[in-house]
């Protein structure tokens, strides 16, 4: 669309300007997205008021907080009935130290994975003589017991087969490692174990479980999210749990 704009500008003397006037750009909505601390950081430095002024001052009377236990989120909605309003989610973000270790995963590792992982993480292990155990027990592995794995599956079984592997090389059941939850949480001390299952051509395939490490996930969850709307309660937002 082509618009003419005509100005006076002396007496008796006009000059035409013709131009294009920009395409409409419809708005769009403004999302922010952190660790469990989001919300609370956001509203903590604005000026709060009923009403809301803009996306980055939200108003305490329009906006809506979702608490997502399920999917540990926490979603600051600044006004739910305008499309193209803001909305700042906070998230239980994952350790990645614990990720890299597969620990409560699908993941499995072959023998020199998990030499290469556990070397590379040895900060998290503060038992420095489980942690050699485990490391040395994994060097031995084959050494020690591809002579027998035929027999002991024929006669007494896998489970049994598993069990004897660890006696063999040296493998403690158990390990402590020493990290975070999820991030932002405070570090703490949780029991793994280390599970081994050998596959058909006489190799092994390890993994690491935890159900300690569910359980303080979980605390550090609702200890977390009680801090991020610290200032949402203060100030009379509406919050749904979900």
């Amino acid at each position: 669309m082509s618009e003419k704009h005509f100005r006076q500008e002396q007496p008796g003397t006009y000059h035409i300007y013709e131009g294009k006037a920009p395409e409409y750009r419809a708005p769009k909505a403004i999302t922010f997205s952190g660790d469990l601390m989001a919300v609370e950081n956001f509203l903590y430095t604005r000026p709060l008021n009923e009403e809301p002024d803009n996306v980055s001052n939200p108003g305490i009377t329009k906006s809506l907080i979702v608490v997502n236990a399920e999917n540990k989120t926490i979603v600051l909605h600044t006004n739910p009935t305008d499309p193209a309003s803001g909305t700042i989610t906070a998230a239980a973000k994952d350790n990645p130290d614990i990720n890299e270790l597969g620990i409560n995963s699908a993941i499995t590792f072959t023998r020199e994975q998990l030499i290469k992982r556990l070397r590379f993480l040895s900060q998290l292990f503060p038992n420095k003589d489980e942690y050699t155990v485990l490391l040395s027990g994994l060097q031995r592995f084959v050494a020690n017991t591809s002579g027998k794995v035929g027999a002991d599956t024929d006669q007494r079984g896998n489970k049994d087969l598993q069990y004897q592997k660890k006696e063999q090389t040296g493998l403690p059941e158990v390990v402590t490692v020493y990290a975070a939850p999820i991030i932002g949480a405070t570090e703490q001390s949780f029991q793994v174990e280390v599970c081994l299952d050998v596959t058909d051509g006489g190799g092994a395939k390890f993994w690491l479980e935890s159900p300690e490490l569910v359980a303080i996930q979980q605390q550090a969850w609702k200890q977390l999210s009680n801090l991020g709307l610290k200032t949402a309660q203060e100030k009379g937002f509406t919050i749904i749990y979900s």
